[in-house]
């Protein structure tokens, strides 16, 4: 609405391609604002009439993000002049474009193979005013937060939390931020992450939000629990496993096999809270793939490319 106000209208909003008649329906419901969904139909039919755009008049358009990605690649998104993108469930797809940058120099890689998706957009995202909505800037590794910072500061190669491999270096250990680094990364967050809550969007909902209730209990764990535990964690710290990834990875590259060894402590410390039948269940299904790997079932290898950099 700002920007219309300010006679800006040409405005873009990439989302999951399931969600786009709502956003179209909400924008028209809560606000009053015209939008159109393109889809691969209108390119089509586009060609069909011979149009040169997509896009022929100024307005507010909506598009599945693997559609957007093919036009950009096609060079005919960035043909036209965008006010402002919005970019709705960033983190699904787009944070993770740290894995095109270069480990060592911190260098942008146009031709890598990873994260496709973003890797078409990322140029004109980096150019254009931008918005991106996320509820879970951090998934399973704190590179995806770097990964959602670096299309910010439009027209620049700069990134409020500094270089790729100068953030890794100053704030990443083993996967995790160092502790004595936590307060400088939110400072350097707060620039451009702004947090929302539910009470902020309760004035423009027809019905109220169900009113939650948050209880922490607390307990003291029994000498042999705790023993399991301590034991559970200490082996997921180390740097040697590999028996918990399918594809047999053995060799991965610092930033994955961190966010790996994060998303694999928080899933059995999950079962360790919920029963010792639930957490059996896990350690036999590790301890029948070990069994694979040494027969030598495992057929699918996939290594990770040592001239990655």
């Amino acid at each position: 609405s700002q920007y219309r106000a300010r006679r800006r209208f040409n405005i873009l909003i990439i989302v999951p391609t399931s969600l786009a008649g709502q956003w179209n329906s909400e924008l028209r419901k809560l606000f009053g604002i015209p939008s159109r969904i393109i889809t691969a139909a209108d390119k089509k039919q586009a060609k069909k009439e011979k149009r040169q755009s997509l896009f022929p008049e100024d307005g507010v358009y909506i598009m599945g993000r693997e559609f957007a990605s093919r036009l950009e690649k096609e060079k005919q998104l960035g043909k036209k002049s965008w006010d402002l993108i919005v970019v709705d469930e960033a983190h699904e797809v787009f944070a993770n474009i740290y894995r095109r940058f270069n480990t060592r120099t911190g260098q942008y890689k146009d031709r890598s193979r990873e994260s496709t998706t973003a890797g078409n957009l990322f140029r004109l995202l980096k150019r254009t005013p931008l918005l991106l909505l996320t509820a879970t800037p951090i998934q399973n590794n704190i590179l995806e937060l770097w990964g959602l910072s670096s299309y910010i500061l439009p027209g620049t190669n700069k990134s409020y939390l500094g270089q790729f491999n100068h953030f890794k270096e100053l704030f990443i250990e083993k996967g995790e931020v160092k502790e004595e680094k936590i307060p400088e990364l939110k400072e350097r967050a707060n620039n451009f992450l702004i947090r929302n809550l539910r009470v902020n969007a309760q004035e423009y909902m027809d019905y109220k939000f169900t009113q939650r209730y948050c209880e922490t209990l607390n307990f003291n764990m029994e000498s042999r629990e705790k023993e399991l535990y301590e034991k559970i964690s200490n082996y997921f710290d180390r740097d040697d496993i590999y028996a918990y990834n399918t594809s047999a990875m053995v060799d991965l590259k610092d930033q994955r096999t961190g966010g790996m060894r994060n998303l694999l402590k928080m899933s059995y410390r999950r079962a360790l809270g919920s029963s010792f039948s639930a957490l059996i269940n896990s350690l036999e299904g590790i301890v029948e793939r070990l069994e694979q790997m040494k027969a030598g079932e495992f057929v699918k290898v996939i290594k990770a490319a040592s001239t990655d950099d």
